[in-house]
């Protein structure tokens, strides 16, 4: 008998059942590796909501929603293509549907989008069919950390009367208004995470550009080494096209080597070729769909 149920993230503390909704996500999503403890913590994060299809021997499929994104959508391989994918969806569409005017697809976690990778089965015409819709496609890169790529990172240009430090409390102000002239639409990222390492390059008293530098911020990876991440990487106006950024973030990527991570990440990335000078490669592709609730229909 197939029943479908719904829980919240939070209270989920059966670790059998969380290790069935992990299985799943490993065997459906091979190419966003996840360590359980991380995917455990996703799914108890405040306000999700899980929905998941079940037999009475199995868990088939689930789907996870947090504010009014899907943030992942899986079904175990033998039973696609038989209506399971559509009913969860469904469900995850009438519950978003109380609260706001639009579906996401992704938008972090574990769902960025859609995954399109070539060379593998697509579902993106499962949710074209469904009425969703994408203005583009995410990419993420990677960078594997070893002597051949720390030496490229070594030879890229650094522009003269151009320093590379890390931020302290009393560069906040200085690093705001950077932001907010560089990419204002990044300053609620930068205001919200007051303690996350920032890389800034400083010409004089001013701050040229700026970066956000991890050693744990990895996203995709199954083993217990450390995955660095590098994001909202911005140069200010004045500063621009003189090779600070791409010097910045080659500065950035060396300190995460020094810092034994195995290798750096980069998520929502647009500047493919920019990133390729530094030696990264696209490791992934994501359509980011989306739907507005007058387009469902139930």
């Amino acid at each position: 008998m197939l029943k479908y149920c719904k829980r919240r993230g939070d209270t989920m503390n059966k670790e059998y059942t969380i290790r069935d909704l992990y299985e799943i996500h490993c065997e459906a999503m091979p190419r966003y590796p996840l360590a359980y403890e991380r995917f455990r913590d996703i799914l108890h994060r405040d306000n999700s909501q899980i929905f998941t299809a079940e037999s009475s021997e199995t868990i088939i499929g689930f789907v996870v929603v947090n504010g009014n994104s899907v943030v992942i959508l899986c079904v175990k391989k033998e039973y696609r293509h038989s209506g399971y994918g559509k009913h969860l969806l469904i469900m995850a569409e009438g519950f978003i549907s109380a609260s706001y005017d639009e579906v996401v697809l992704g938008g972090g976690g574990l769902f960025q989008g859609v995954p399109c990778d070539e060379g593998e089965e697509s579902s993106v015409p499962f949710f074209e069919k469904r009425g969703y819709n994408a203005d583009f496609t995410s990419v993420n890169m990677g960078l594997t950390l070893n002597e051949k790529s720390v030496q490229k990172l070594k030879e890229i240009p650094r522009p003269d009367g151009v320093t590379y430090r890390f931020a302290d409390d009393n560069d906040r102000e200085k690093l705001l208004a950077a932001v907010k002239d560089a990419q204002a639409d990044w300053l609620p990222i930068f205001e919200e995470n007051k303690d996350a390492p920032v890389l800034l390059a400083v010409c004089g008293d001013e701050i040229a550009g700026f970066e956000m530098v991890e050693e744990y911020g990895g996203m995709f990876f199954s083993d217990n080494e450390k995955h660095g991440m590098i994001g909202c990487v911005g140069v200010t106006h004045k500063y621009r096209r003189r090779g600070i950024g791409l010097a910045m973030t080659a500065e950035g990527s060396l300190s995460l080597y020094e810092k034994n991570c195995k290798d750096i990440q980069l998520l929502y990335v647009e500047r493919v070729a920019w990133y390729n000078k530094l030696g990264y490669e696209v490791t992934s592709r994501q359509w980011m769909g989306r739907k507005k609730i007058k387009d469902i229909i139930f």
